[in-house]
């Protein structure tokens, strides 16, 4: 008599399963057979970040002795849609280009120029993680121009760009 073996994949959601069943009577003679089974999980994305618009702080003129301090500080205003986010906790992160006098700062384009960026006054380095819950709303972020010391800067335009990045915990 000879071996009756059926094989039936079933496919989850979260995974896949190899379910063979022998019929009754079969030998205990084995065949085997190689199954490969593929495929791509990915998670949705949990959250649009300003309607996917880029987010603009103007900090309008600047005159350069009256960098100091907080003085010029910018709310960085966003949109935030998590509906789609998975639990609760998410991490937002910040990064581009660091000024060469300290590497939390993003640099301006100008020499002796960078912004800082902050929240609840407290730093937020570059390319570093911070949590936060979206249900509590928007992580709060305000950009600061920062000064080299005594440098004298060059009058002039400037313009940057950074990466907000928001995901996972």
């Amino acid at each position: 008599m000879s071996v009756k073996r059926y094989c039936f994949i079933v496919l989850f959601l979260i995974g896949a399963t190899l379910i063979c069943v022998r019929m009754a009577g079969a030998k205990d003679s084995i065949s085997g057979i190689t199954v490969v089974v593929k495929g791509i999980v990915n998670r949705p994305i949990p959250c649009v970040i300003n309607n996917g618009k880029m987010i603009s702080v103007d900090f309008k003129t600047v005159l350069t002795d009256r960098i100091q301090g907080d003085y010029y500080t910018k709310n960085v205003d966003y949109g935030l849609d998590c509906s789609k986010a998975e639990g609760n906790m998410l991490v937002i992160s910040i990064s581009g280009n660091p000024a060469s006098f300290n590497p939390d700062f993003l640099d301006s384009g100008v020499k002796g120029l960078g912004i800082k960026f902050s929240s609840a006054a407290k730093l937020v380095r570059l390319g570093e993680n911070y949590r936060f819950d979206p249900s509590q709303g928007n992580f709060p972020l305000q950009a600061t121009l920062v000064k080299n010391g005594n440098t004298a800067l060059t009058a002039g335009d400037f313009i940057t760009t950074a990466t907000m990045t928001i995901d996972y915990l």
